[in-house]
């Protein structure tokens, strides 16, 4: 797995574990594929207990490349 720096930088700012991107890719569900600029893109979103995460990832040279990822939190679960 490839992380852009633009993912790294969103992981930091939004408080999103490496961990937590490798549990959305493996169990998150599927929302959306899209080509954007001729590159296919997958969207996959994963429910946790505080917060959702949200991968957008791509495949480049049969690598998994994430794009970027963002959380959603969940004010009214505690």
């Amino acid at each position: 797995m490839i992380l852009s720096v633009h993912a790294k930088e969103r992981m930091l700012s939004k408080n999103i574990s490496e961990d937590e991107v490798l549990q959305c890719l493996d169990f998150g569900v599927l929302k959306a594929t899209n080509c954007v600029e001729g590159e296919i893109r997958h969207y996959k979103r994963l429910d946790l207990k505080e917060k959702s995460v949200v991968v957008i990832y791509t495949f480049e040279n049969d690598e998994l490349r994430v794009i970027t990822v963002y959380a959603i939190i969940n004010k009214w679960k505690k």
